[in-house]
């Protein structure tokens, strides 16, 4: 731009030494040749300014995905930290379940009699005799 404009100085400082009757003709010329430099000049200027803005635009784009990204991200760390907790806390209660509750459960099937009690038995009688009364359950 700026080597343009200096052929264009040129041109005029030429234009002077012209021969009077082409001087005007030429200075016109010259002229006119600046002012399309400058309305060129003016467009390149307006197209550059077009370009950043809408480079600007892009960026600001996709800086909005970025930070999108960035909290989808967290949110799924967040989750993985609670699922790691939840599952730490289901072991932990899987291990309290079996010192706690299943070891004496199963010492104590160990210890019960499959065979119901002398002083049970009337009682367990009458429970098969009703059962089979209502159809529930075949004689043996």
């Amino acid at each position: 731009m700026v080597r343009l404009s200096g052929l264009i100085d040129r041109l005029r400082g030429l234009a002077s030494s012209a021969p009077p009757d082409r001087r005007h003709e030429v200075e016109r010329q010259v002229h006119t040749l600046r002012n399309s430099f400058k309305k060129q000049q003016g467009r390149y200027i307006e197209f550059l300014q077009l370009t950043t803005d809408y480079a600007n635009q892009y960026l600001l784009d996709i800086s909005s995905t970025v930070m999108g990204q960035e909290e989808f991200l967290d949110t799924l760390e967040k989750r993985l930290d609670m699922a790691k907790e939840r599952h730490t806390h289901a072991r932990e209660l899987l291990k309290s379940f079996e010192s706690e509750i299943a070891g004496p459960v199963e010492d104590i099937l160990r210890t019960v009699s499959p065979e119901p009690l002398p002083q049970d038995t009337g009682i367990m009688n009458e429970v098969d005799s009703a059962l089979r009364e209502i159809g529930a359950v075949t004689p043996p």
